[in-house]
């Protein structure tokens, strides 16, 4: 039996191995385009490589029935994954933040290097041929020999089963083009338009180049055509363009679909930097300041609570002069204070490219894959893993997961029956 696995990221990989453990005597070619496997996970955790999450469960990911999703986690979820690289010789990590368990696994050396030598390792041990630098032209079925035709820049392969896992369009940088989608739309599939997810925003504001660099937690919440969305409280950080980081990542979504799928505007945002309080919560601990030390300078009474550039540009902002004693501030720019800590709104202009978006949010329609097998619902011994699904999650190893997850449904399917 021939098995080609397309793609060799976290889904390609893991289908590669899980399928030639299954299937001893099988012959198993995964094809990747890069130089060498597993670029991607590479820089996975900015380099860390969150291998997944422990609270990994239906609700966070997105594009596809919380039921489908299920259906493969249920068989591959966050302590499998573990045992996997555990196994491997991998030991991990529960990250913590402030004492609390954050649910985030990393390798306890930090290094997602480690990660990717011990798969290759596992590869090589297995017998899997593994060919690099091999860029995948075409992907046919010959209904004559009953063998997929695999047409690359090097030779023509033919395969009995093949499981594609040519990955997502984010990160072109490192060798994502989208043909996954290509591939499978030729046999039939229905292709959702990728566009890309946990991605930075374009915010064309007074206030963005003025707090470039700063860093602060807060609650964000995307709003579209006047709804509210999807709310994450984090840490989110200002640059010359717009804003980032991680709670910016996971409310990007909906955004990036509204302006970049549907071509629509009237996205917004709106940032709290005192998450969990209320008007009243944050009036009274300011009033408490200003009362306190009525001859301070105003700026100083955000000192110590706010960074220090914040304060100076907020109080800019609202054209409030920062050398003005607290006794002297009114009723209402006290409540202008707290309401622009507590609701700023900016118009998102766009999103940030396609090399700066973490995932693809878009892919093969789910209704055309059945979710025990990951096989295709089109085409008999074709099965779909990782990105080229329309599958996506939050940040925080839950893309990883799925990548994990669907790649070993796939490889144990395909295996399936074969030795």
């Amino acid at each position: 039996m021939e098995i080609g696995i397309i793609g060799g990221g976290a889904a390609g990989i893991m289908a590669a191995i899980v399928s030639k453990r299954s299937a001893h005597f099988s012959n198993v070619t995964l094809i990747e385009k890069n130089e060498q496997i597993g670029k991607k996970i590479l820089v996975c955790g900015a380099g860390r490589c969150n291998l997944t999450n422990r609270k990994i469960k239906p609700d966070r990911y997105y594009g596809a029935p919380k039921q489908f999703i299920g259906t493969v986690l249920n068989q591959f979820g966050s302590e499998q994954i573990i045992d996997f690289f555990e196994n491997l010789g991998i030991e991990v990590y529960e990250e913590e933040k402030n004492g609390k368990r954050k649910g985030k696994i990393f390798p306890v050396t930090n290094q997602a290097a480690t990660i990717v030598e011990l798969l290759e390792s596992e590869l090589k041990r297995l017998g899997v041929t593994v060919l690099t630098e091999t860029e995948v032209k075409t992907l046919e079925y010959d209904s004559s020999t009953e063998k997929f035709v695999v047409e690359t820049t090097e030779r023509e392969l033919n395969f009995d089963k093949c499981i594609l896992a040519a990955g997502g369009k984010t990160y072109p940088n490192l060798g994502a083009t989208g043909i996954g989608y290509e591939l499978a739309k030729k046999f039939g599939h229905t292709i959702i338009e990728p566009v890309p997810s946990a991605i930075p925003l374009r915010v064309d504001h007074w206030l963005m180049p003025r707090l470039s660099g700063v860093r602060i937690t807060a609650e964000v919440t995307s709003i579209i055509d006047g709804e509210e969305v999807h709310s994450d409280t984090d840490e989110i950080m200002f640059t010359k363009f717009g804003i980032t980081g991680p709670a910016i990542l996971n409310i990007s979504r909906e955004i990036s679909v509204h302006i970049n799928r549907e071509n629509k505007q009237n996205a917004r945002m709106r940032v709290n930097v005192f998450p969990g309080k209320s008007f009243d919560e944050v009036f009274s601990l300011f009033q408490d300041r200003w009362f306190a030390r009525p001859d301070q300078e105003v700026l100083f009474s955000l000192y110590g609570i706010l960074p220090n550039k914040f304060s100076q540009t907020i109080l800019q902002f609202l054209r409030i002069e920062p050398t003005r004693h607290n006794e002297l501030l009114t009723t209402e720019e006290k409540k202008q204070i707290v309401q622009v800590l507590q609701s700023l709104e900016v118009e998102v202009e766009a999103t940030r490219t396609w090399n700066e978006g973490e995932f693809t949010a878009g892919g093969v329609f789910v209704k055309e894959i059945h979710p025990q097998t990951m096989e295709s619902k089109i085409i008999p011994n074709l099965f779909l893993a990782g990105e080229v699904v329309n599958i996506d999650g939050d940040v925080g190893g839950f893309n990883l997961s799925w990548a994990w997850a669907s790649g070993y449904v796939a490889g144990e399917a395909v295996a399936s029956g074969v030795d």
